[in-house]
């Protein structure tokens, strides 16, 4: 009962045990046995019992892994059970992990599975939370094999606005962007914003709030405030004009009184958010100068932004409201880098981002098609794709038969590291109709290649235009050679290598067609 209480205090739960199950242990377990999880096989059990016991659980479905315990007996040795049971252990599909007690007396048993590769814990809380630690790395793994929604839609910020809020700003000589311009940078990249106006005084202030319509929030706007709230210049919930012209003119006071040397450049008049039940986040982008732009609870657009934007060095969002709705951005900071330590595009960058110069839109047989990068929203137009594919292709692109390709491989095929792989799709509108991918050796002296072409668009120049574009990517990349197989029966795709220039030679050890492409000596 220790590791099951440990188990359920770890958020994680005991399996329930099917009838089918029950009765399976039941054909060798006493009529005394516990009939439920833990499965108690009583202190007087034979090596017999352990064997069947654990052959039984580790079959059911309804078992994702099994934690072994055993204390001394005078019926059984511990050494003589450990013995008789390891070799199933290592062989098991599921994660099996021991737990033997007793000290000095199951020594023997635990060293036995511990040279046998066989996790081994001294007590069932280490044990068990060895288990919780499987299974926090197998819900991260998952998370990281999600496919995004293949519908997601292409957004093309407003560059020229974002453009000439920063000219504003460097020509003004300002560090951090005012409040309102830091929402309108975030609007220039499709995050909604709560309505923000800059104004001069409190007679403008009234009148933005009167046609905003009340409540509306009060701040204050100085390139020497940068937290505001310091200094008593946020005010919220204002509900009428006497009340916005009051609280500008108490804020021009306290900001006199308190930071003498600070301008005063005005106020931002806001209107008061609406969204009862919605969550508040903060989201950060920092440029870190090993890794470049570090990311604090990012959205997508903001993520973007960063990349985008080489002179950003600090930008917070707090709060950023969430709900069904989506999301609300209410006050942003916003910090730019001097010129002469701004670096220019993804060499800053940890990961290379989305090579959106790389799209090219092509017309094949009075069809217009779109070449691309593949994006992590693909994988389900992979999947489709694939799906679609007759056994023959799959057998010609995969040396092998195949019915369908794992959830884990469309993941990995679709969610690639732009600096050392890269793959182009061709789409006919929304579906995929053809792929060709790379994948660089660290030291980019050799990329390996594969390609496919859906059955439809053999002989269309498809596949030609494919490889092509991937052979002058590779070229432009410094790669030293592309290198590839293909099956000796796959005439077509031996016949497209030798049109792009590969040497094509039969391997006799591997009876496979070897294709190689020399880029640079």
């Amino acid at each position: 009962m220790l590791a099951a209480d440990a188990l359920e205090l770890g958020g994680s739960r005991l399996a329930t045990l099917r009838e089918e199950t029950i009765a399976l242990l039941g054909k060798q377990l006493p009529f005394t046995w516990s009939r439920g999880n833990p499965i108690d096989i009583i202190g007087d059990a034979p090596v017999s019992r352990y064997q069947h016991a654990r052959q039984v659980l580790l079959a059911a479905p309804e078992v994702d892994g099994g934690l072994f315990m055993h204390a001394p007996s005078a019926i059984v040795a511990a050494s003589e059970i450990a013995l008789s049971c390891l070799p199933s252990m290592q062989t098991a599909d599921k994660p099996v992990l021991t737990c033997w007690l007793g000290g000095a007396t199951v020594a023997a048993a635990s060293q036995a599975t511990a040279q046998a590769g066989v996790a081994t814990y001294g007590t069932p809380e280490r044990a068990v939370a060895a288990w919780l630690q499987l299974v926090n790395h197998a819900r991260n793994q998952h998370a990281l094999q999600q496919l995004p929604h293949a519908a997601v839609a292409d957004f093309i910020p407003d560059r020229l606005q974002v453009q000439l809020l920063l000219e504003q700003a460097r020509d003004e000589g300002r560090e951090w962007l005012d409040s309102a311009s830091a929402l309108a940078l975030l609007r220039a990249y499709g995050i909604p914003t709560v309505a923000t106006v800059r104004v001069a005084d409190a007679q403008q202030a009234v009148a933005a709030a009167d046609e905003m319509g009340y409540p509306v929030a009060l701040k204050i706007v100085s390139p020497q405030i940068i937290h505001k709230s310091d200094v008593g210049g946020v005010m919220l919930g204002l509900a009428s004009a006497d009340e916005v012209r009051n609280a500008a003119i108490k804020m021009t006071d306290q900001l006199q009184q308190q930071q003498p040397q600070a301008a005063l450049q005005g106020f931002t008049v806001q209107a008061m958010a609406q969204r009862k039940g919605s969550h508040e986040l903060i989201v950060g982008v920092t440029d870190d100068a090993v890794f470049g732009p570090a990311l604090l609870a990012t959205l997508q657009k903001v993520s973007q932004l960063a990349c985008d934007q080489s002179c950003l060095a600090e930008l917070d969002i707090n709060p950023l409201l969430v709900d069904e709705q989506g999301v609300l951005a209410l006050n942003a900071r916003v910090r730019l880098l001097r010129s002469s330590a701004t670096s220019c595009g993804s060499s800053r960058l940890a990961i290379c981002p989305y090579p959106a110069e790389l799209e090219d839109s092509i017309c094949i047989d009075g069809s217009q098609l779109l070449l691309r990068p593949i994006r992590p929203e693909d994988g389900e137009r992979l999947k489709t794709f694939y799906a679609a594919a007759s056994p023959s292709d799959m057998r010609l692109r995969l040396f092998m038969s195949r019915r369908e390709v794992p959830h884990s491989e469309l993941a990995r095929y679709s969610q690639i590291d732009y600096d050392r792989e890269m793959a182009f799709v061709a789409l006919a509108g929304q579906a995929m109709v053809a792929e060709v991918r790379s994948a660089c050796d660290p030291d980019n002296l050799q990329a390996e290649f594969a390609i496919q072409v859906a059955s439809q668009w053999h002989g269309k120049g498809l596949g030609h235009v494919l490889l092509s574009k991937l052979i002058r990517n590779l070229r432009e990349r410094g790669t030293a050679e592309i290198v590839g197989q293909c099956l000796p029966d796959n005439a077509a795709m031996a016949a497209l290598a030798r049109r792009a220039g590969f040497e094509v030679s039969f391997d006799p050890m591997k009876k496979i067609m070897a294709l190689r492409l020399v880029l640079r000596r």
